[in-house]
């Protein structure tokens, strides 16, 4: 193999190692030398790269060696020796479970005790608005002993409150596409897959799961996949407006 800068040698394995989810990474070595041209010193870069069965090229990196060489490392994806899952993903110990929580500042409108709030003279409706006056009016269903007529009103001045979630993700690796990745997307189901060692507490009255759509990342032979599920704030995902899964 040959180019600008003269002869390449030999490229040759020089690293390996293996993802939790199965994916393999390899590096390769080319050693070149620094050539001396009219112009001054080249850096020696490989104008191609040697094509590994199985592996696809996903970066490059040159340093500089003793004696005026470069040594060129290239990285390598692809299906790992000790992958085992494939198609049907039955390899749990390549499985990696993630639950990340997260907060969001939503409208007051969509609290889901707000009919509760309203109903018990908290605030009026006006122009389809509830607004929450500075006082509680005379006849509250309230608390008298916390607040009473005429005292300060708890919700005044709020228009938006503090909705906790989570994503629950599973990330694994596999040869091809599973037939059901995209099914029941958008939808609301009953369950998550959950690692054989370790089950999810539940979730609680009033909350459920939405099926998010997948991450796919094309590694070299193999397809890295991430399976996201969207837990709802209190209330739940509407069932009105999300459908739910179908078997």
């Amino acid at each position: 193999m040959a180019n600008v800068h003269g002869e390449i040698p030999e490229p040759r394995i020089v690293g390996a190692r293996q993802e939790r989810t199965g994916v393999a990474v390899l590096t390769v070595a080319i050693p070149m030398v620094l050539r001396l041209e009219a112009s001054g010193l080249k850096y020696p870069v490989p104008t191609s790269y040697p094509t590994i069965p199985g592996y696809g090229f996903a970066g490059a990196q040159g340093k500089e060696a003793e004696g005026g060489c470069w040594e060129w490392e290239l990285t390598y994806e692809g299906e790992g020796p000790l992958q085992k899952g494939g198609a049907a993903n039955d390899n749990e110990d390549q499985t990696v479970y993630a639950l990340d929580t997260s907060d969001a500042e939503v409208p007051f409108t969509s609290h889901p005790d707000l009919i509760r709030i309203w109903k018990k003279g908290y605030g009026y409706l006006e122009d389809n608005r509830l607004i929450f006056p500075a006082k509680l009016p005379k006849g509250a269903e309230v608390d008298a002993e916390a607040y009473g007529d005429g005292k300060k009103n708890p919700f005044y001045g709020l228009e938006s409150f503090l909705s906790i979630g989570a994503v629950w993700t599973k990330t694994y690796s596999a040869t091809t596409l599973p037939a059901d990745l995209f099914t029941n997307i958008g939808c609301i189901v009953a369950t998550i897959p959950q690692p054989k060692h370790f089950k999810i507490p539940k979730i609680g009255k009033g909350r459920n799961w939405m099926k998010r759509g997948p991450g796919i990342r094309i590694r070299g032979s193999v397809a890295e996949l991430t399976e996201r599920y969207l837990l709802s704030g209190r209330g739940g995902h509407n069932k009105d407006v999300y459908r739910e899964e179908t078997q």
